[in-house]
């Protein structure tokens, strides 16, 4: 098993009609007249090249018809063993083509919206935890070997003082020395680290205590004998991750793993993210040999590191637009023949919103591979700012139009802003793609003299207090927009 990347394998959504079905993949296009109301077009299968590890079309309806089957959680056992059922379909190499994660992450958007944990937790084992060690190792199979199973990780970016300045802000240091790196997270921690307490491996982004400005991404394996468990809240057998049913006993206290170096507490009462096992990690004079770092992050700067890791950026955005795309689409189909709503023009919108939605998801896909082949961190920050704070707003309005028509879909209002904050906040990111906008171009059409004034006195001022309108002006030269969502 070599974890490179393969050549993107198209890979395309069946209709929204039959709710994407397990049938031969086909190439979905959208008719040269008009689409219909409520579905894609069915195509035959794209005639390119598979590579020799291809995936099959069993091994994809297998998937599908495990994410239809699954049950809903009801903890993170529950939750744990959904993930590990659904990632034991494909081999690493295959999840890290895009296109086989893409599919599968918008499928359960799709048909499954109400499992955010399934959908998360597979982000951050493929897109944070697989591809971040496959771009950043020489050699990722000596880390990961072949037993992928029992190579379940954690991502731990954000930081206790850092909030939604993910990744701006790195306290925890490294220390090194001949043959060492010693890691202390002294008065921080990792926060928010999602499946921090089940994860047998974890990546750690730590920055130079002699220079913050070199981070390095770091390796632990927290199922080494010398950690202990502080209590028995997770139980994990010498055999593949399996889980019975005391395998994870929720106690009143916080559920601790810890020895002298590694402290991993369990975060409770969070609704939006129970059942994700959300972690603090400490480290206290953690020791890790020299073959600990991915040794490709040395030379970079924490913002190359960061900015190398996009995939599940573009990822969350396509899952987002397709959510939303489905709950319209639901509506739709509950409401196109009442007459009220054809009388004071909902109809309308939301029948041309529906087609419109269809359309963007498949350009999306269209152009994903060009985004993800060319890197271009700046467009896929546009898409992701753009389509999750363009699914809140139809969200918002679509319950306002139609009432409790728009009930009963799995997307709830909790998980979009979740996806705000997910994979960098959408007020972070607009602040970003400014700088870069005006670096690279050095004018914003469309902002008159009277604030290019403004900004060339206070401009960090100005920036700030305005950058929902500056990024108004930018995003329609980045991507493609809707315009019909607003009529």
């Amino acid at each position: 098993m070599k974890l490179t990347y393969q050549s993107l394998i198209p890979i395309n959504d069946k209709t929204i009609d039959d709710k994407l079905s397990d049938d031969k993949l086909s190439d979905v296009k959208l008719s040269d007249d008009k689409l219909s109301d409520d579905k894609l077009s069915d195509d035959k299968l794209s005639d390119d090249k598979l590579s020799d590890d291809k995936l099959s079309d069993d091994k994809l309806s297998k998937a599908k018809d495990i994410i239809r089957s699954l049950k809903n959680p009801s903890n993170e056992a529950d939750s744990f063993k959904n993930f590990i059922a659904l990632y034991e379909c494909f081999t690493p190499s295959e999840w890290l083509n895009p296109d086989i994660l893409f599919e599968i992450s918008n499928y359960i958007a799709r048909t499954r919206s109400e499992l955010v944990d399934l959908g998360t937790r597979l982000n951050v084992q493929v897109n944070l935890y697989l591809r971040t060690i496959a771009n950043y190792h020489s050699d990722p199979d000596k880390i990961l070997g072949l037993d992928y199973s029992n190579n379940i990780g954690c991502f731990a970016l954000t930081e206790s003082d850092a909030g939604v300045l993910s990744g701006l802000i790195v306290d925890v240091k490294f220390e090194e020395t001949k043959d060492k790196y010693i890691l202390n997270s002294n008065q921080v921690c990792k926060k928010w680290i999602s499946q921090g307490m089940l994860a047998s491996k974890g990546l750690v982004i730590a920055s130079n205590i002699s220079n913050h400005r070199d981070c390095r991404i770091f390796i632990i394996d927290f199922s080494s004998d010398s950690i202990k468990q502080s209590n028995e809240s997770i139980k994990q057998s010498n055999e593949s991750i399996k889980q019975s049913n005391e395998s994870i006993k929720q106690s009143n206290e916080s559920i601790k793993q810890s020895n002298e170096s590694i402290i991993r507490t369990q975060m409770r009462d969070i609704p939006v993210s129970k059942y994700l096992d959300l972690a603090e990690i400490r480290f206290d004079d953690l020791v890790l040999s020299k073959s600990q770092v991915l040794d490709k992050t040395i030379p970079l700067s924490r913002k190359e590191i960061l900015t190398g890791i996009f995939y599940g950026r573009l990822c969350l955005a396509e899952v987002v637009m397709n959510s939303i795309s489905e709950f319209v689409n639901m509506v739709y189909n509950k409401i196109k023949d009442i007459e009220k709503f054809k009388k004071i023009g909902h109809y309308d919108y939301i029948h041309k919103l529906n087609n419109n939605l269809i359309d963007y998801c498949l350009n999306m896909k269209k152009n994903r591979q060009t985004l993800l082949t060319n890197g271009d961190v700046m467009r896929i920050n546009c898409y992701k700012i753009y389509c999750v704070e363009t699914a809140i707003y139809i969200y918002n309005k679509i319950h306002i139009m139609f009432g409790t028509h728009a009930f009963g879909f799995g997307l709830d209002y909790q998980t979009l802003i979740l996806n705000k904050i997910a994979e960098g906040d959408t007020s972070v990111l607009k602040l970003a793609c400014i700088k870069e906008y005006l670096n690279k171009y050095g004018i914003i059409r469309g902002i008159n003299y009277r604030h290019w004034y403004k900004i060339s006195t206070n401009p960090i001022k100005y920036v700030m207090d305005n950058k929902d309108i500056i990024f108004d002006e930018i995003v329609g030269s980045q991507i493609d927009i809707i315009t019909s969502i607003y009529l």
